[in-house]
This record gives C-alpha cells, structure tokens and sequence, in this order.
C-alpha cells in the first residue's frame, strides 16, 4: 500500500480542541491506533483536511479521482478507517472519501467545542460544506449506525446531494461531541428519494425486530431494497463478505431492486 498525506484545503493549524479526548495522552494513545489501522489501508490512498462551518474535517480518500464520488460515515466512537475490510471492492470503480465525522472520535477537529453539530439538519449542513469543499455537486453515500442517521438526514434535508444510499445498522453512542441519534419520524422518512439500500442484523439488539425495522423502512422510503443477515450482530467494524460486493453497491447508478413486502 503506498499512502500520501497532504492538507491543501484546509490551514496546518492544529486546533486546541480536547473535550472528545479529554487528555492530550488519551489523544496520543487514539491517534496511534488511527494511524496504525491507515498503515494496513489496502488500497493507495491520501489524507487530507477540508474546512467546514464546524470545523477541519479529515478524510482519507482512495480511488481513481475521475471516478464517481462515493461518501462514508462510519459508526460512532470509531472513525474513517473501520471502512478498511471492504473498501478494496467499493473504491475501484469510485472515488471513495471515507470521513472522520466531526466531533467523534478520530482526527476532524472542532473549531469551537462548545458548537458542534446536534441535530439531522447540522449534519446535512456539515455534509453539504464537505461535498461543496470537494467540489462534489451528488454522490452515492455508504453509511453505518451513526453514520447511517447522518445519511438519512442528508437524503432528507439535501436530496439532490445523494444518488444512492446504503445503510449498514442504525445508531450508536458515545461521548462524543455529537448530536444523539433522535427518532426519525416516518414523515420525514417519507421525503427520502435516493434509491436505498438497507443492511440490518438479526442479532442488533439496539434496533430490536430486524423484521419490525425492515417493514418500517420499505413503509416509508419508497422503492428501499432490504437485506437482513441473520446471523449478524452489531460489530464496530465492517467485516469485509460476500456482501461488499453486492451489486447495488459496487454499481450505485444501476441498483438492482428487490422490495419487502
């Protein structure tokens, strides 16, 4: 693996900000895993910041830069390498940018810690100043637990951003300086166009019934595609399977689509 870091878009300034870490030693001993995990990155890669109304957020971004955007956002309390298992499949027709969501765990970095994004909408508007720093007009997103409910508020508060969405589980917690993952009402969900793919494990037990949340989401987003692993339970990180090779998500543009009833 060759991996090149640079930092153009945003200032080498590092921010003060601590609250996430709480202790320069605890920083230092979570950044040495951070940076352990992107040395057995497997595929070429860089990593660099991008300034946000938030904050400098860090992405690490794999793929040929021709190719089209793919966004990810990890579950909470990890950060942008839990994506390493598959992003081998998903990076080599797209161009993968795997970030650090800000005010987790991980190296984006809060301008202010007392403001930090709290609700769906703050999230849509760190995402949409992401994309824009990027000069990504629409992208197709891949997303898991926490990073699952910024996508979803994404697709409801900035549609034309997403072409195509996969979920992988739902929620998390932390504490973290992030928003807490409130219920999304079906209302809401109702206003979700991206063609969707939905990945929810029989043995969650933070999202209770798997059948129960599969036929909530196939009631509210129109047209949603749901897989249910049986046997899957709520992993940190994404196990590369099999299913990382799932049509839909290595060919967004061209989802096949298999409804529940």
């Amino acid at each position: 693996m060759s991996e090149h870091t640079r930092d153009v878009r945003a200032s080498h300034v590092s921010s003060p900000e601590l609250p996430v870490f709480v202790t320069e030693e605890n920083r230092a001993k979570l950044m040495a895993i951070y940076d352990e995990s992107l040395r057995h990155w497997p595929v070429p890669s860089e990593t660099f910041f991008v300034d946000t109304r938030f904050g400098r957020t860090h992405v690490i971004a794999s793929g040929d830069p021709a190719s089209p955007p793919l966004f990810m956002t990890h579950p909470m309390g990890v950060g942008g390498f839990v994506w390493s298992s598959i992003i081998a499949p998903l990076s080599e027709h797209r161009r993968a940018y795997a970030l650090d969501t800000i005010g987790d765990i991980g190296k984006s970095e809060l301008a202010d810690p007392a403001r930090y994004p709290k609700k769906g909408r703050d999230y849509s508007a760190w995402l949409d100043d992401v994309f824009t720093a990027l000069d990504v007009s629409a992208a197709d997103m891949v997303a898991g637990s926490m990073g699952g409910w910024i996508a979803m508020n994404h697709a409801i508060y900035a549609p034309d951003r997403l072409r195509f969405r996969p979920w992988m589980r739902i929620m998390g917690n932390t504490k973290a300086l992030v928003g807490q993952p409130f219920h999304i009402p079906a209302r809401q969900l109702r206003m979700i166009h991206a063609p969707t793919l939905v990945f929810l494990g029989g043995k969650d037990g933070l999202i209770g019934s798997a059948s129960a949340a599969a036929r909530r989401a196939c009631r509210s987003i129109a047209g949603c595609e749901i897989e249910v692993l049986s046997e899957a339970g709520r992993a940190r990180r994404s196990r590369g399977s099999s299913r990382s090779n799932h049509p839909s998500i290595l060919r967004p543009c061209q989802p096949q689509r298999h409804q529940v009833p």
